[in-house]
């Protein structure tokens, strides 16, 4: 059984991909084994994020999405990817910047340049700002309208 996702179909269960790379990062044999495994049996809606990963790299989760559809280039159409950004990684600890239209572009160039060819099919904030939701989606629709995602989580 599947549902729709941003006119995708997709398991009932997604795949959640923050431990592969926020804390210790998981060996990408071993990686990529667990994310094979998961599109495989039917779990095909996949979570990434702009901030999993150490202070250093977090970009290191899109960093192992890369690399894995290197590995297989076949299911790169099969997964469906929800990117959650707006949220900036500091030394004080992450930081909402959801409302910076501007700090939101340059996380999706910067991701979609480490994807290469792989869409982003959705994009969430990871945390709302202070803000009116209703600003923040105003910012969500036109980077959406500019073709960074293809469909936007609430």
């Amino acid at each position: 059984m599947s549902i729709n996702v941003a006119g995708h179909q997709v398991g009932r269960i997604g795949y959640g991909l923050m431990q592969l790379t926020i804390f210790n990062a998981v060996p990408d044999e071993l990686a990529f084994e667990v994310m094979k495994t998961a599109v495989d049996n039917g779990s095909n809606c996949w979570s990434s994020a702009t901030f999993y990963g150490p202070p250093q790299d977090p970009y290191a989760n899109i960093r192992l999405l890369r690399r894995f559809f290197d590995k297989y280039p076949e299911l790169k159409d099969k997964v469906v990817l929800v990117l959650k950004g707006g949220v900036q990684v500091t030394a004080n600890g992450p930081e909402a910047r959801g409302n910076d239209v501007g700090y939101l572009r340059e996380e999706l160039k910067t991701a979609r340049d480490i994807l290469g060819d792989k869409a982003i099919d959705v994009f969430s904030l990871g945390r709302l700002p202070n803000t009116p939701v209703e600003d923040v989606f105003k910012g969500l629709v036109s980077l959406q309208k500019e073709g960074w995602f293809n469909a936007i989580a609430g």
